[in-house]
Parts: structure tokens; C-alpha cells; sequence
């Protein structure tokens, strides 16, 4: 402030907050507010389970322990797979395993696609 004259410190604090408040304006225009993404399902669908196991591992595994993640898998999943994982229990990798050796299998697989 030295060397500026008390009206050119106004002119100047006045167009910096000026400045700011269009920057907060600008910035509360541009924001829009998500849904948040909805779990995956699965129903049976062989085609389907590769695409189905990435997206639930993506959005569960970093942020759920396993056994809240088997009771989210349970949620997502249609009445067949369901019912095949009701002998896992509380396992999370039980499930995942015996979802894909039903599901994952590469030779069953082939043979629903062909």
C-alpha cells in the first residue's frame, strides 16, 4: 500500500472482490449435483458376469469390508445366482469363486455364446 493513494486501494480491493465474487458465481453455475451410480445386477446371464464382477469389484471392494460386501453381492444378484451362493455363507471369496466357476468358466462360456 505504500505509494497507493487510499482511492486506488479501493479501485483495486474493490475489483478483487469483484472478481472473486464472478469466479464463485461462474464456479456455483458450472456445479450440478450427480446421483450417486447404482449397484450392479446380475441375473444369470453369461454374458453379462465379467462385466458385472468388474463393475461391483470397483465400486465394493475398496470402500466395504468382506462381510458387508457378501451382503451387498447378495443384493445385486437375480434368483439363480443367488440361490447358488446360499451355501457360501458369510464367505465373500467362497462366492466369488463359486460364482465363477459357474459364470466365469471359459468353456461354458463358449458354449452359451456358440
Amino acid at each position: 500500500m505504500i505509494g497507493m493513494s487510499s482511492k486506488s486501494y479501493t479501485q483495486t480491493s474493490n475489483k478483487e472482490s469483484k472478481g472473486t465474487t464472478e469466479i464463485a458465481q461462474i464456479s456455483a453455475a458450472r456445479t450440478f449435483k450427480h446421483q450417486k451410480p447404482k449397484l450392479p445386477t446380475f441375473s444369470g446371464n453369461v454374458r453379462d458376469y465379467n462385466i458385472f464382477k468388474s463393475d461391483f469389484k470397483h465400486a465394493i471392494e475398496p470402500s466395504y469390508a468382506n462381510r458387508d460386501a457378501i451382503t451387498l453381492l447378495r443384493t445385486c444378484l437375480g434368483d439363480k445366482p443367488l440361490e447358488l451362493i446360499r451355501g457360501t455363507g458369510t464367505d465373500y471369496d467362497a462366492a466369488w469363486e463359486y460364482l465363477d466357476a459357474i459364470y466365469g468358466d471359459p468353456r461354458f462360456v463358449s458354449d452359451i455364446v456358440t
